[in-house]
């Protein structure tokens, strides 16, 4: 009995031994970590957090443009510089006598950060006016060749366009950052709206497609000369 006592003795000895040393290899929890772990941990953190405040997000979320990120980052001062590129107003060759008046507005912009030449973002505002309302779209400078592109597809498309059937209609169209673009068949003009609805489209004739045209390659050329100081 007494040697049986001894053994039970000795074999609960050698298992809590072993749950020390187990203990002992696992890595401390949070709560255990000391205080210098913590605080760097917190750092590392804090610091990625801020690098990754300053990127613009990934495609699809937030902003469509950089133009649009950097202008709306919370909590930094920004220097704007603004170029008046053009503004006409535009005549479709069917509008009624009595239309309201509505024209088209071309803005070259660029933001930088005052404390870092290499923070900056550059594009272009085009903004339709209207009576009561005026819609306003950003594009990147990047993006510039693509509306001027544009343009002359929807141009070469528009021109094989058959006239559409009574009580329809037909139109080359084409779209980037909430802005629709569409012509007529045969070069009979066509329109600039916003792609959300009950906002008003603004009618634009050929003659008036030229301008805008001239508007987008000087904004282009500005955006190119002034990015470079």
């Amino acid at each position: 009995m007494r040697r049986a006592l001894v053994l039970a003795a000795a074999f609960a000895t050698i298992v809590a031994a072993t749950v020390v040393a187990q203990r002992s290899d696992a890595p401390p929890d949070r709560s255990q970590r000391r205080p210098a772990e913590a605080d760097r941990a917190n750092a590392e953190r804090g610091a990625a957090d801020r690098a990754g405040a300053e990127q613009p997000p990934p495609p699809g979320v937030g902003p469509d443009t950089r133009l649009e990120w950097f202008m709306l980052r919370p909590a930094h001062v920004r220097v704007r510089e603004a170029w008046q590129v053009g503004r006409f107003e535009c005549k479709p060759w069917n509008a009624p006598a009595d239309a309201e008046k509505a024209f088209v507005r071309v803005v070259a912009l660029i933001y930088r950060d005052p404390d870092n030449a290499r923070e900056k973002a550059a594009g272009m505002e085009l903004v339709l006016e209207n009576e009561d309302q005026e819609s306003r779209f950003l594009f990147d400078a990047e993006q510039v060749p693509d509306l001027l592109g544009a343009l002359d597809a929807l141009d070469a498309a528009s021109q094989k366009l058959r006239e559409a059937a009574q009580g329809s209609s037909r139109r080359a169209v084409w779209t980037l950052n909430g802005l629709e673009i569409g012509m007529n068949p045969r070069r009979t003009g066509g329109y600039l709206a916003p792609m959300a609805p009950d906002q008003k489209s603004t009618g634009l004739s050929p003659d008036d497609f030229g301008q805008l045209r001239r508007l987008l390659q000087d904004a282009r050329d500005v955006l190119a000369r002034e990015s470079a100081k």
